[in-house]
């Protein structure tokens, strides 16, 4: 697992999401070519295009769904291709519709019932194993298309980054539906205690990938990822809604995330994606929805105005006396601790 290198200084981001592909609801899958045709008026000066994919992938997570999928990307990809000499890089984040969790074991439920009850067992790896086994067909289907770029791997959390001229570009992936249970609305629970060093790693841009937005998060998860986010990550991008959207949330302690949500890929619910241009030179971004207009794909607002460039926040600077997550934990080991 090595960085990948891109020359240049922009990159293009295609973001879908809810895509939901089945063998009765692909019909988006086929739309490659007018995927593509949107970001050709972009490719100039371009040197790196991401296909990011926020999960609900496929319906129900079967092998026949991903191949819907693959069969797609490779599509997409190879068409892009025909008007971008540069990489063509997918970057995935599985959603609750990514498993085949209606038929898991019957003793995964018992797993759930017990984190909900004690959180800590949310860090067990066994309790992690049992609990995304029904998502193998996914992680199989990640691992033969979205390989490019990873730098840690688990089945919580995955890493990418990319060098961009001589700057870097950083996405973090997080399976935050390992718990998900159909028919029920659970608390999203995850361990980010984990991951410390994962988060803690820093890029010049970086990029948190989940598929369910914050407001699905246990109390006791939220404020922790969310104080996490605010520390390590400039721009986080979710689906699950089926809504777009793009804003920038910031608290009186000036720090700001930029949050783009994806609109649903999916006929049924919308047939829409987002694109951002990411200038990683003057450290900007632009962002667009477009909806399917019954033989193309249209920019929502009519025209796409991607010099409506928005700064992307800064991480703030770990000036003077500054403890990590990391350095905390180690402390806290210790039985130290700062009130």
């Amino acid at each position: 697992m090595t960085t990948k290198a891109i020359s240049g200084m922009k990159a293009i981001l295609i973001h879908l999401s809810d895509s939901h592909l089945q063998e009765s609801n692909k019909s988006a899958a086929n739309r490659f070519a007018e995927i593509s045709a949107t970001i050709r008026p972009m490719l100039t000066g371009a040197e790196g295009v991401f296909i990011v994919w926020t999960g609900d992938i496929a319906n129900a997570g079967t092998t026949e769904e991903y191949q819907i999928a693959e069969a797609f990307l490779d599509k997409l990809k190879a068409e892009i291709s025909r008007d971008f000499p540069g990489p063509v890089v997918i970057v995935l984040t599985p959603g609750n519709h990514d498993g085949t969790f209606k038929t898991a074991k019957d003793t995964r439920k018992g797993n759930i019932d017990q984190i909900l009850q004690d959180a800590s067992k949310a860090s067990n790896q066994d309790y992690i194993d049992a609990c995304v086994e029904p998502m193998q067909h996914f992680f199989a289907f990640q691992e033969r298309v979205s390989q490019n770029g990873v730098t840690k791997a688990h089945p919580l959390w995955r890493d990418y980054t990319f060098l961009i001229g001589d700057r870097s570009l950083r996405f973090s992936a997080i399976n935050a539906s390992w718990m998900t249970v159909p028919g029920e609305s659970i608390p999203l629970e995850f361990p980010l205690n984990l991951f410390v060093a994962n988060y803690e790693d820093s890029a010049t841009v970086n990029i948190l990938l989940l598929h369910h937005p914050l407001n699905w998060y246990a109390q006791g998860t939220y404020h922790p990822l969310r104080r996490m986010i605010q520390c390590n990550y400039q721009v986080v991008m979710s689906g699950h809604e089926h809504r777009g959207n793009a804003s920038i949330v910031g608290d009186f302690s000036e720090r700001s995330v930029v949050m783009l949500e994806s609109p649903a890929l999916d006929p049924r619910k919308g047939d829409a994606f987002s694109v951002a241009v990411l200038d990683m030179a003057d450290l900007t971004i632009a962002t667009e929805i477009f909806k399917w207009k019954g033989d193309y794909y249209e920019a929502e607002s009519g025209v796409a105005y991607w010099d409506k460039r928005k700064p992307i926040p800064m991480l703030r600077p770990r000036n003077g006396f500054h403890l990590t997550d990391s350095a905390k934990l180690t402390l806290e080991s210790l039985d130290a601790s700062f009130q």
